[in-house]
């Protein structure tokens, strides 16, 4: 047999395979052989008949069976010698068969995914120190006043004015007559929301009992996603009731969580939120630097491990949102989409998500990065499982898979960011950090 090797550009590899009539007619013999074993032949027991009487009744019949044990054997034995890695079994196509001449054939693989990495250290990353100002506490504080607050019933002569607190029955309809909201005894506070202002003029200066019919239109403040839309409201006030907030003093930190001062409870609602926003920004961090280690990476992906990336990805979604038995066709349908679109987004989302994965596992290989049986064990110690997750050897052997990828690619960020090359460590805010780590806004 003579082969020639072909690697490819788009993650496949060829063999060009030629047979001599050797290598044919010992295929043939295997057939045979093979054959015999179901062959009948008057006048002997079945599979006891003598090979030449064999080979004379099954003739060229087992061509197709000589063929394939002949590919078979032969691109079975090249393997362990080929320089490349296959994801999947080869197709097979046979270009020319004459058995007492020759077999010409080809195999194409899809090769095993591959990544070959560029620069990974010293990326530039910009850094930032928190500093948690009044400003920032002070969402959190109107919010513990909130949840203590207590209620008084407005007169029904007297108005909604900000601040107040209505119960409100709400029927909204689109553009196009259609009932999108029918809800009864909605809580609504006015002025709570700074974003809502346009909505909260709407409800102002209105009595209990009294109905209110207006068009409102989204802005993208308020929802990036109503953005421009217009709808129709009709509103019943069920209730008016102004809102008596505590002061924000000692005795209101003894009351939220026994704390025994203003200050300290300060103190410690601002640790906390520090580190909240810390941890936020090492994942943004993290994010930015395995986004330029994929961007300076080359990949060869197979096609196959796309296609079945997205569709597992397509699958996780529908049983997120409670479509795990729609096909994709209907999905688009649904959201008013092509076919083509949808799949081009999953396809999209797969290749990114298997770039990520192979940098992740390339890098911690490159540097000897490990997770150790202990660390694993030590985070499934502090899993709170039910009896029917620990006992189960498959659900055992998926969370701690789990486990490993959640600590190897920690790991692999934690090395990436100790080798960036950092800069700014500018002191900000925690509205700042919200609006870095929300990144830019989209222009309309």
């Amino acid at each position: 047999m003579e082969y020639k090797v072909t690697i490819n550009e788009d993650a496949t590899a060829k063999l060009d395979l030629t047979y001599s009539p050797e290598d044919i007619e010992e295929a043939f013999k295997k057939a045979y052989i093979k054959a015999a074993q179901k062959v009948k032949v008057n006048g002997f027991r079945q599979g006891k008949a003598p090979m030449e009487m064999v080979v004379k009744m099954l003739g060229d019949s087992v061509s197709d069976d000589a063929v394939t044990i002949l590919l078979t054997d032969s691109i079975n034995g090249l393997y362990p010698t080929l320089s490349f890695k296959a994801y999947k079994p080869p197709k097979i196509e046979i270009e020319k068969f004459e058995r007492h001449n020759t077999l010409i054939a080809k195999a194409t693989y899809e090769t095993a995914p591959e990544i070959n990495l560029g620069n990974y250290k010293n990326i530039p990353v910009e850094v930032y120190q928190i500093k948690v100002t009044e400003d920032d506490l002070a969402p959190q504080l109107k919010d513990i006043q909130l949840k203590l607050s207590k209620t008084q019933a407005r007169e029904a002569e007297e108005t909604s004015q900000d601040g107040d607190l209505l119960d409100i029955d709400i029927e909204t309809t689109n553009d196009q007559g259609e009932k999108v909201q029918d809800s009864k005894n909605n809580q609504y506070y006015l002025g709570l929301n700074k974003k809502q202002k346009k909505l909260d003029a709407e409800l102002l200066g209105l009595k209990q009992g009294e109905k209110k019919t207006f068009n409102f239109t989204y802005d993208s403040d308020m929802s990036e996603e109503l953005a421009g839309k217009t709808f129709t409201f009709n509103i019943t006030v069920n209730a008016i009731s102004k809102v008596i907030y505590p002061e924000l003093d000692d005795a209101l930190a003894q009351e939220w969580d026994e704390t025994q001062t203003m200050e300290e409870l300060k103190t410690k609602m601002s640790d906390n939120i520090k580190k909240f926003a810390e941890d936020k920004l090492h994942a943004h961090y993290s994010n930015h630097l395995i986004t330029e280690v994929v961007n300076n990476a080359s990949f060869s992906i197979p096609n196959s491990l796309i296609e079945e990336e997205a569709q597992a990805i397509y699958h996780q979604f529908g049983h997120d949102y409670g479509l795990e038995h729609m096909p994709m066709e209907k999905y688009a349908e649904m959201v008013g989409s092509d076919l083509d679109s949808v799949k081009s987004n999953f396809t999209t989302r797969a290749i990114n998500q298997i770039k990520y994965y192979l940098a992740v596992h390339k890098l911690a290989e490159v540097e000897k990065i490990t997770v150790s049986a202990e660390e694993m064990e030590a985070v499934y110690n502090r899993l709170q499982l039910g009896d029917k997750e620990k006992n189960n050897p498959q659900s055992r052997e998926r969370i701690y898979r789990n486990i490993y990828e959640n600590l190897i690619s920690q790991k692999v960020y934690d090395f990436l960011l100790s080798n960036s090359n950092k800069q700014g460590n500018s002191e900000i805010s925690i509205s700042r950090a919200s609006e870095i780590l929300s990144g830019p806004k989209k222009d309309n």
